[in-house]
């Protein structure tokens, strides 16, 4: 029902209008709302790069280099970070202030979208209140 994007930037070189490039972890989470509670059925990171324009509309993405998984991960983190790998394993690898930045925009989801949710749940964990 819910589909949230939550990123935490690593960095962004503006220096090109027509090819921003925006270093991140970008993860994204779909819930199904139960009573007043978000349900957690789906998720995952998405480490990368991402390429934007601005467009007279707006920022429109125009690629996304992503960190592939498995033996794969770290060689083409540092690729794709480059000298910007450590930043982005700091904000990767801290789970508490990413549970904390994800509570903020659960709440700042529901909120816009005026949803009578107070908590959000994983499956198998306590829902938690936003």
């Amino acid at each position: 029902e819910h589909c949230v994007p939550i990123h935490s930037i690593v960095r962004v070189d503006e220096r090109n209008s027509e090819d921003i490039l925006v270093w991140g972890d970008f993860w994204v989470f779909n819930y199904n709302q139960v009573g007043d509670t978000l349900k957690c059925v789906s998720g995952g990171s998405h480490p990368g790069l991402m390429h934007v324009r601005q467009t007279e509309k707006g920022f429109e993405v125009t690629g996304f280099d992503q960190v592939e998984d498995g033996s794969n991960y770290l060689p083409t983190a540092q690729k794709i970070f480059g000298e910007r790998y450590e930043a982005f394993h700091a904000v990767n690898s801290d789970e508490q202030k990413r549970e904390v930045l994800r509570a903020e925009v659960l709440a700042d989801y529901v909120k816009a979208h005026s949803l009578a949710v107070t908590m959000y749940q994983d499956f198998g964990w306590p829902a938690k209140k936003l």
